[in-house]
This record gives C-alpha cells, sequence and structure tokens, in this order.
C-alpha cells in the first residue's frame, strides 16, 4: 500500500518511466516505516526501511509537524530540544543507510522538509538531488527557520521546487546553490475516464441522484486544506441551488495514520460539527479513503472540482480533476493557481474568501457548455503535469549533477522519502 500524499503519487511513476526507457538501471527506494521489514521487493524495486523506537516516534512527529505549521505560516516551531534530537536521528538513520548503498548507485533523490538534514549528512559523498514539495515563503519565517532551511538547501548539490513563486521566494532569501522548478506531475495513465458504469456504480454507493450538482473536494484532513471554506461556502450555495452535494474524499496523512497524531481526526470533528451548525449535514458527505477506481468515478461525475486551502506546495488534485477534463475552483494560496488561466481552464478564488468561492462554483453550475469547454481547457492543461513530459526534465537535472560531481551519465539512483 502506497501511503497518503503527493510524495509517493510522483516518485513512484517517475522511477518506473525512467526505468522502462532505460535511462536508470537500478532504482533503490528508502523511507520511514514504522514496524515494516527491512528490505522489500516490489515490482522491481528493492525498498529500505528506516524504523524508530517508539519513544523517538512521537517526538519525531512533534518536530516535524512544527517545521510544518511553520512552513504554512501557522506559527513558529514549538519543540523541545528532545524533539529536534529525534528528527536528527530520523535523518541520520535515512542517511546512514544511503551511504550504505553508494556502490550500487551513482545519485541520490532526496524528498521534502521530513529529510531536510540529510544532504548535511551525506556532505561530498555523492551527488544529492533535494525535492522541495512544500511551499517556500521567506516571509512567514522566523529568522532562525529560515536560516535552517537556507543552510540546509545548500548541502545539496541541487534543488528542486515546484513552482514559479517557490523559485522567486528562493532567491530572494539569498539561496547560493543551484535551484530547478519542475511542476509536480501525475501518472497520467492512471487517470483514464472511467465507463458509465463505472460513474453509476459509485454515484449509487454515495447516494448521488442524477440531477444532483455535485461539487467534489479530495484532499487529507488537515486544517491548511480549509475544508471549513468547502462548508461555509456550500451553505451559500444550497439557498440557490438546493440539489448541490458537496463530497469530502480523504482522511488523515501518513503521520496520522503511521506516527500517531490526532490532527486529522480533531479536524474531521470539528468539520463534521460545522456542517450541523450550518444545517447542510444532510447534503455534506465524509467518505474518507476511496481507492484509485472510486476516485476516478468520483472526478467524471463532479460537476465542480475544489482546492480552497489556505496555502498549499502545488495541488495535484487539480491536475488529476483536469486529467478527466473537470472544471475547478482552486485558492490563489496554491502553487497550481500559476497555471489557472481566469475564465478559461478554471476560476482562482481569494484564500480564505468563501464567498468569491460560492460565487466562482454557482458560476460554473449554472454556465452549462462552458463549464465543459473550461474543463476539455484544463486537460490541455494538465499535459504539463504529466509524468511522460517531466521526465526529460528530471532526466536533465539527475544528469547535470551527476556530470558535475562524476563526470559521466547517472545510471543508478537512491530515491528516499518521508512515507513509504
Amino acid at each position: 500500500y502506497f501511503a497518503p500524499g503527493g510524495v509517493t503519487a510522483m516518485v513512484y511513476p517517475m522511477v518506473r518511466e525512467l526505468l522502462s526507457t532505460g535511462e536508470l538501471e537500478r532504482v533503490l527506494w528508502v523511507s520511514l516505516n514504522p514496524g515494516a521489514p527491512p528490505e522489500v521487493s516490489f515490482e522491481g524495486l528493492k525498498l529500505y526501511h528506516v524504523d524508530l523506537p517508539p519513544e523517538l516516534i512521537s517526538r519525531y512527529a512533534s518536530f516535524k509537524e512544527g517545521l510544518w505549521r511553520e512552513i504554512h505560516g501557522l506559527g513558529g516551531v514549538e519543540a523541545s530540544l528532545d524533539d529536534y534530537k529525534a528528527y536528527v536521528e530520523y535523518n541520520w538513520r535515512c542517511a546512514k543507510l544511503m551511504l550504505d548503498l553508494l556502490d550500487k548507485v551513482d545519485l541520490l533523490w532526496i524528498h521534502d522538509f521530513q529529510q531536510l538534514r540529510v544532504g548535511g549528512f551525506i556532505g561530498p559523498a555523492a551527488p544529492t538531488v533535494f525535492r522541495w514539495h512544500v511551499p517556500f515563503k521567506a516571509e512567514v519565517l522566523s529568522h532562525g527557520t529560515r536560516r535552517l532551511l537556507l543552510r540546509s538547501f545548500e548541502d545539496y548539490s541541487a534543488v528542486v521546487v515546484s513552482t514559479r513563486r517557490d523559485m522567486e521566494g528562493l532567491m530572494r532569501a539569498g539561496f547560493r546553490g543551484l535551484a530547478y522548478q519542475i511542476y509536480p506531475y501525475i501518472d497520467q495513465g492512471k487517470w483514464r475516464r472511467p465507463s458509465g458504469r463505472e460513474v453509476a456504480k459509485v454515484s449509487g454507493k454515495y447516494g448521488l441522484r442524477e440531477d444532483d450538482e455535485v461539487v467534489l473536494l479530495v484532499a487529507r484532513m488537515d486544517y491548511v486544506k480549509r475544508h471549513d471554506l468547502a462548508i461555509k461556502s456550500h451553505a451559500l450555495l444550497r439557498r440557490r441551488r438546493p440539489r448541490a452535494v458537496l463530497l469530502l474524499v480523504g482522511d488523515g496523512s501518513f503521520t496520522s495514520s503511521a506516527l500517531g497524531h490526532s490532527k486529522g481526526e480533531r479536524w474531521r470533528s470539528y468539520l463534521v460539527e460545522l456542517a450541523r451548525e450550518l444545517k447542510v449535514e444532510d447534503s455534506v458527505r465524509f467518505l474518507g479513503y476511496v481507492d484509485d477506481d472510486e476516485l476516478r468515478a468520483l472526478y467524471a461525475r463532479a460537476n465542480v472540482v475544489l482546492l480552497p486551502s489556505m496555502v498549499e506546495g502545488f495541488g495535484l488534485t487539480v491536475v488529476e480533476a483536469w486529467a478527466l477534463k473537470r472544471p475547478v475552483v482552486v485558492s490563489r494560496g496554491a502553487g497550481v493557481s500559476e497555471l489557472v488561466i481566469e475564465g478559461v481552464n478554471g476560476y482562482t478564488h481569494r484564500p480564505e474568501d468563501y464567498e468569491e468561492l460560492c460565487m466562482k462554483v454557482e458560476a460554473l453550475l449554472s454556465s452549462g457548455e462552458r463549464a465543459e469547454r473550461m474543463g476539455e481547457l484544463g486537460y490541455e492543461t494538465s499535459k504539463q503535469c504529466w509524468v511522460s513530459m517531466a521526465r526529460e526534465r528530471v532526466k536533465e537535472v539527475f544528469e547535470e549533477v551527476a556530470r558535475g560531481a562524476r563526470g559521466s551519465q547517472s545510471r543508478g539512483l537512491c530515491a528516499s522519502s518521508g512515507s513509504p
């Protein structure tokens, strides 16, 4: 099973793509997976699992979540020295395992803020590419955290960010290393159009009528995703469009499910109560986790797909919706909003403005053929974020970094991520 979230959804199809074209000979994958077997073979990949003692897991999660909150502008890191030591211990265990594997690979591909310190531990031993998936906004960071991030970035051979906004933020903050910008991507083959029978089956399962106007939000249960704005917007929408239904797909993150952090359940409980207070509990449905087949069918059934996040590194669910030709309404706090042309392939709204969100959703529900056309143009936009398109850019980064380090092309890769 893949852990929820966008990192594994990007890493796996990319390494499969590079293996299938012969541009890589082998991939070894290092990730945190408490209690799992140390080594696993999976579809031609070799996975190496990092474990932490139970007494360190909660402390690691505490520091990780604090760092995540500050990166997203939700307050400073409030963690003890022991929390930071657990975070560093995890980074060291990942780095040590990667150092042990260096005789089998040419390049290390390391992902996200959970593994920020790995580059410093690897040092000059191997070329390293660091993929930063979350936003980079120096203005929301304390001096100490900004210094930690920049120094850690500069320990890597190269850093890859998701959006132009993040690249500009990195340069303004004084980053002195090598940086690239590559939009996140999906495995386009996974998002085929479902049959009418599949759509009818999932509609029946979740009690959707033929004349329901379905608004869909796919996001893990986390405050920063701002499901509450979707519910408040929906309460306004229902006054004018009584057949509107809001579907919320997603449960907790890897932190919630594997590391025992309860923020996902707390946020869901708040949302359930909010829907009750606004008297829309009958038309707001919490679907939790759904498998890929059901998710495809839900996208196809949706009239509008939302991403109301306060701030978001990118937002691959928008690209998934576009891949199925659905119109979208996206917060300008989400990185993917860079790709939305207002009124052409979707709409955007001000972060935290649920009234504007409602207005844009109603505009799509009222526009008929125009909304369908937006979905079709969104499909064309999504091609910029297909793994087959991103492969050449990723390959170029790998080759440039490997050549700079060793004077030869990379043939083997060790990928490392915070979740399996």
